[in-house]
């Protein structure tokens, strides 16, 4: 379940104003647009250190997974603009973080994937549209 990456609390104040930020990539691949970014993170020397739980947790500590459901939201909101007949089923892809220490230790080292469901993209749109009322 995509949601139980996310943090439980960002913290209890209120949130007011622009949230900025920079996806390093947007890719269509087999007609599908996948968010890329890129991650300088030093985890260790080992192919282990990027890999399973490890890399898990060190997308948990920095709050990763809560940066590539933002950036699927903003990418979301692109697509339907500019795209007729826009569908997320057909056109989102997943959103794809590389840790680039790791790409040459093993095939698929470094790599973590995920595709967000829809109904949590449109619930967050939803919520993000009810903030600006």
């Amino acid at each position: 379940d995509a949601a139980a990456l996310l943090p439980e609390s960002l913290g209890h104040g209120t949130l007011r104003g622009m949230l900025g930020g920079f996806i390093d990539k947007i890719a269509c691949w087999q007609g599908r647009y996948h968010v890329i970014d890129y991650k300088t993170n030093w985890l260790g020397a080992r192919v282990d250190d990027y890999q399973g739980s490890a890399l898990a947790a060190a997308m948990r500590e920095h709050h990763y997974p809560l940066q590539a459901l933002l950036y699927t939201l903003a990418l979301h909101r692109l697509l339907r603009q500019r795209l007729r007949n826009y569908d997320y089923a057909r056109h989102m892809g997943a959103a794809l973080y590389l840790f680039v220490r790791a790409l040459d230790l093993a095939p698929q080292a470094g790599v973590w994937r995920q595709r967000f469901d829809a109904t949590l993209v449109q619930a967050l749109d939803e919520l993000c549209d009810g903030a600006r009322a």
